[in-house]
């Protein structure tokens, strides 16, 4: 597929009957570190935790839940008025502020802009809640 990224196979992954490869060396850069850290490496109120459907229902409670561990949640939606009474509750659970992004999935324009603007504005995504 033009413009498709390899796919990366690990040790556990080979097919029957071939040799294991030697796990591919981590990155020296810090922008591309921070996407091999494991949980336990950033403690709970340094996370970021993006959460996709928050607009209502589970999705909000999940990312008003989410903000009690301290993190900076990102809740992501379709509907930019539900979204920012959301981020009120998120913001009253957790005492931080809160940055909710509008995107409509059913566009890939839109997941682009929103890949983008995640970017933009952090080094990494800890916890991503797909509701």
């Amino acid at each position: 597929m033009a413009g498709s990224h390899p796919v990366r196979r690990s040790p556990r992954s080979q097919t029957p009957g071939s040799a294991p490869s030697a796990a591919p060396a981590r990155p020296t850069s810090s922008r591309t570190r921070n996407r091999y850290l494991r949980a336990g490496d950033v403690e709970a109120g340094q996370r970021v935790f993006v959460v996709t459907g928050a607009s209502s229902g589970i999705g909000a409670a999940a990312a008003v839940e989410l903000a009690k561990s301290g993190g900076t949640v990102v809740p992501v939606g379709r509907d930019a008025g539900r979204l920012g009474r959301v981020a009120k509750r998120i913001e009253a659970a957790g005492g931080r502020p809160s940055e909710p992004l509008s995107a409509d999935f059913a566009s890939l324009g839109e997941v682009r802009g929103l890949a983008s603007e995640l970017l933009r504005r952090h080094d990494r995504i800890d916890v991503l809640v797909n509701n």
